[in-house]
Order: structure tokens, then sequence, then C-alpha cells
């Protein structure tokens, strides 16, 4: 945790440290007398501590004035202070026998790392966390997955957490009417999709929706339940009722009736909330047509639209023509050829700025039915592809794989839509 902070990644300590671990490098360390500081991080800085120690050694400073240098080169950086303690590291060192040019490299290198570093202590409560959240998500993965995503925190979207849920075997069933709370809930070693992921079902919706549980059938829940056309429409294009009532296109065609009527008698109320405010009754269904049920494309376009998310099943099982070749493959073969791009589904996009010129690229998250990894667009790429990233989500990679440290990634050359194999929708 404290070699992914800025101080040790920018600095360039992270592949160093990297490096020696793995043997790749003997240890070498900046002075003698920082040898027991550094030891347990092969001779490099990796955490805010060794600072402390650092300039107690090499220029004899007591710990308080330690930490002031370590501020001053966290937040000023500039200034007389920052100055001032400059000089005194140096000349402390030099009353250790510490040659100035070697204190200056020294001196240097703290204020490179210092800014953007992790405390050892910090460093060590957090990688606790992170063991024991590691084995939860391996034992007991179905109440670790639904309390992250009720956490409703973390860097991504909850898309790629519910996307990770159903990766490690975690069963998501759309929102339920009789079953789902406001909230993801835990059933049978099932994730139920919460009634608050409805867009635009009110609080108070959802209070009523809980309350007068159970429901025997959709004509139940209009006799117990007081909400819009609007939320009712979301609630069966969800699929809240397939499991009491008839398919989606028939309960659709049934509101669309049940507005026209409810217009006819008061054609002055434009407000679709104003609907059921007097008593209404659901038009006989022996009137309706024999509709289909919904399609796996009309399924996911209506959760994504309405819940922000595929709940029934994850994007690329929609697509006929995805090619299911997992990204893992390409780390298997160490490379991708021209012949051998990989298809997969866009879900995050992080622009940044390089340092020198400040020209804007990006880091691109994508998910396969097996895995999510990174790909890089650098600026010239990121100028060609900000469209295609703009206005597809379904995209073919072209690039080369980068495998560094551990880190792998794509460095792409070319983003294109990918052809879907579905007639009615042939890019997304």
């Amino acid at each position: 945790l404290a070699l992914i902070r800025p101080g040790a990644s920018d600095s360039g300590m992270k592949k160093v440290f990297l490096d020696r671990h793995h043997g790749l490098e003997p240890d070498r360390f900046p002075h003698p007398r920082l040898e027991k500081i550094l030891k347990e991080t092969h001779g490099v800085f990796i955490y805010q501590e060794q600072v402390l120690l650092c300039a107690r050694e090499i220029a004899g400073f007591n710990l308080p004035s330690a930490d002031l240098l370590r501020r001053a080169m966290t937040k000023e950086r500039r200034g007389d202070r920052y100055r001032q303690l400059c000089d005194r590291f140096l000349d402390g060192a030099a009353d250790n026998d510490v040659p100035r040019k070697k204190a200056i490299e020294i001196f240097k290198l703290l204020s490179l790392f210092a800014g953007y570093g992790f405390c050892k202590a910090h460093a060590a409560t957090y990688g606790y966390l992170a063991y024991q959240s590691a084995y939860l998500k391996a034992h007991y993965p179905e109440r670790f997955m639904t309390a992250v995503i009720n956490n409703d925190g973390g860097y991504y979207p909850a898309s790629v957490y519910f996307a990770e849920a159903r990766r490690i075997g975690v069963a998501i069933t759309p929102p339920d009417i009789n079953l789902s709370e406001a909230l993801e809930t835990l059933r049978d070693n099932r994730l139920y999709v919460g009634l608050n992921r409805i867009r635009n079902l009110s609080g108070d919706t959802i209070r009523q929706i809980v309350s007068q549980r159970p429901y025997a059938s959709f004509d139940n829940f209009l006799d117990e339940v007081r909400l819009s056309i609007g939320e009712l429409e979301n609630l069966v294009k969800v699929g809240a009722f397939d499991a009491i009532d008839q398919p989606r296109p028939r309960l659709l065609w049934r509101i669309r009736l049940m507005k026209q009527k409810s217009l006819r008698k008061s054609p002055a109320s434009k407000n679709d909330s104003d609907i059921f405010s007097g008593q209404l009754m659901a038009p006989t269904a022996r009137y309706l047509p024999d509709l289909p049920d919904v399609t796996p494309l009309e399924r996911f376009l209506y959760e994504r639209k309405i819940l922000g998310f595929s709940a029934s099943c994850h994007p690329l099982e929609v697509f006929p023509a995805y090619n299911r070749r997992p990204f893992s493959s390409l780390i298997t073969a160490e490379q991708m050829t021209k012949e051998q791009p990989t298809t997969a589904w866009l879900v995050d996009v992080k622009r940044i700025k390089t340092r020198e010129k400040k020209q804007a690229m990006v880091f691109l998250t994508f998910e396969d039915l097996h895995d999510s990894f990174e790909v890089v667009l650098f600026p010239e790429a990121y100028k060609k592809q900000s469209e295609i990233i703009r206005h597809h989500r379904y995209l073919r990679i072209e690039g080369d794989l980068s495998i560094d440290g551990g880190t792998v990634a794509i460095i792409a050359r070319h983003l294109s839509p990918a052809p879907t194999g579905l007639p009615e929708k042939p890019y997304l």
C-alpha cells in the first residue's frame, strides 16, 4: 500500500524496490549510516517514518525537528522556513562527516518522496483491513459483495462491483416486488438488487412497497400502493413483477390503458404523479393482445437505463458476436497482434494530463466475462479516439501488451466499435 503511493511511484523508487525485492539487482543504500533504517525496504524510502529517522541519522535532528522537516517538504517546498531547514540539514550532515554532495543528494531524495509518502502505521492499518477484506471475499463472497455494494463507495461505479460479484459466482437478481428491500439484500445466497437503484422511484413509494407486502398479483399491488405511472413503468421494465404476473410487455400495455382511462377522466391533469390520486381499476386482461416477453437485448437496455447497469446478465452475454476470449489469454501469450485484437465492455474513464506538456490522456477500465483490465490511450491516440469512447461502450481494442512489475495493461493504438451481431443494435 505504501509502495503504490505517488511518493514511492513518482520518485522511481517503486520500480527499484520491485527489482531488488525480486533479486534482479542488489540492495544499495544512499549512505552506510542509512543501512539499518532502509534495510527492510531494500535501500529505498517507502515510509514517512524513514524520512524522520534519516534526518536524525544523517543530520542529527531530533524527532520533533525531523517532523517539521517532513511537513515543510510536504506542504511548503519553498520560502524561508524551508531554506532554513535545508541549511540545517546540510550543516548537521557535515557535522556527521557526510560529504556535502552526498547530503544534497539525500535531501533531494527525501524531498521527492516526502510530499506523497505513506506513514508505515497508516499503511499497516490499511493493509490489515485489506487482508480482512480479501479473506471475507474469498470465503464469504455473497455477504462481502452485498456489503461492498451497499456501502456505495469505491473508485468504480456500482456496475463494476455487480460485475465483479457475478464473476466470483454471486447470483444477481433484478429487483423483485416481494423480495427486494431498499438496499441490496442477500436471500438464499442470491443478491437482490435494491429498490433504491430504480430510477425515479421515491423513498415514500419504496416504504409503501415494503410495508404492504406480500403481493399476489399486479392488480393486488395496485390496490395497496399509490404511485405514479412513471414509477410503475420503471418497476415493470426492470422485472419487479416477473415472479407474480404476466410478461412485461403485457403489463406495460395495461399501464398505457390505465393512463388513457385516467386522462379521459381528468384531462386537465398533465402530471403523471396525479394519475393514481383517485380510485383506479386496472383494465381487464382479456382484451389484451398475447404479447411475447422482452428479448435479452430489451431487458439489458431497460436495466441499463433504469438501474444504471445490467442486473440480469453481463452486457457481453447479450452479443452473439462476442468471441469470449478472456484478457488473461493475452497475458499468457504475452503479446497482442493485429490479427488477434480483443473486445470488451468499457466501464470507466479516467482522464489526466501529462506532466511536461499538459496534454490530455486517459486510462480506461474494461471488463470481459472473466476479468477487468486497463487500457492506456496516450495523447495522440486519445485525440483520434475520444469520440468513440464518448459514444460507444462495446469496443474492439488493438494495441501492445505492457507487463511491468506485475502491472498489466494494453497500450492502445486503435479503438473501434465492436460488432454486436444484433441486427437491431449493430454497435453499442
